[in-house]
């Protein structure tokens, strides 16, 4: 018995160790991705590393690698919404719309463009209904497609965005004030907060989440103009 549970003790060890490795590829090949993607990529990558290459049912596995692709892409979507305030936005827009709108900038044309020509997101819809002609090679294909082609453009697409377009992320480091009053801005709900720094400075900043007081975060932040007064949007936020 004792044996055994050493075995299964092993075995739990290398799966750990294996499923760490794919979080720490991920990590390093697209540091600059949304973190909702990076979550994506690494349950397709677990997925991948499983399948049976003989099985023809492997739906599953490559619309995780398009779904995270898509999360990515929508992220860019209601990030540039927010910041440039050219108008409203639904969270729930189809995604031909959003990528319509995004060819509109011309870093994201090209990538856009590439992204229509390879018919990704019809082949997505056909996957999220269960498509069972989709083989190991369509499988390869298209973890290809995504990993090495079509997210690395779209990162880079939206790096050169914000460069161009003066937007920035930076740090502050400070604790968070608030009634969590629901604010509307531009027809989505977020939290209102007090941002105090560490040299007693007050910032109002919005968030989609909820946040503790009296707790010290390293917070990550840009900023959004509304109706001509300028406020941080929390991006993200660590205990220190």
């Amino acid at each position: 018995f004792s044996q055994l549970s050493v075995v299964k003790k092993e075995d739990y060890s290398k799966k750990d160790y294996k499923d760490i490795e794919i979080e720490k590829e991920i990590e390093t090949k697209f540091p600059l991705a949304q973190k909702s993607t990076k979550i994506g990529l690494i349950k397709a990558e677990k997925l991948f590393l499983r399948v049976d290459k003989n099985d023809k049912f492997l739906n599953t596995e490559g619309f995780e690698y398009l779904k995270a692709l898509e999360c990515e892409i929508r992220a860019y979507y209601v990030t540039i919404q927010e910041k440039v305030l050219m108008e409203s936005y639904n969270k729930n827009e189809k995604l031909h719309v959003v990528l319509n709108k995004l060819k509109d900038y011309s870093e994201f044309k090209n990538v856009v463009h590439k992204c229509f020509k390879h018919k990704v997101f019809d082949e997505r819809n056909d996957l999220a209904h269960d498509y069972n002609e989709y083989t190991y090679n369509n499988l390869l294909e298209t973890r290809e497609i995504v990993k090495e082609d079509l997210l690395p453009k779209f990162i880079k697409a939206f790096k050169k965005f914000k460069a161009n377009k003066g937007i920035d992320e930076f740090i502050v480091i400070g604790k968070l004030e608030t009634s969590y009053n629901k604010v509307d801005i531009q027809k989505k709900k977020y939290y209102s907060y007090c941002i105090i720094d560490e040299n007693n400075n007050s910032f109002l900043a919005f968030s989609e989440n909820k946040y503790k007081q009296d707790i010290i975060y390293k917070l990550t932040v840009n900023k959004l103009m509304l109706k001509g007064n300028e406020y941080y949007r929390i991006v993200s936020a660590l205990k220190e």
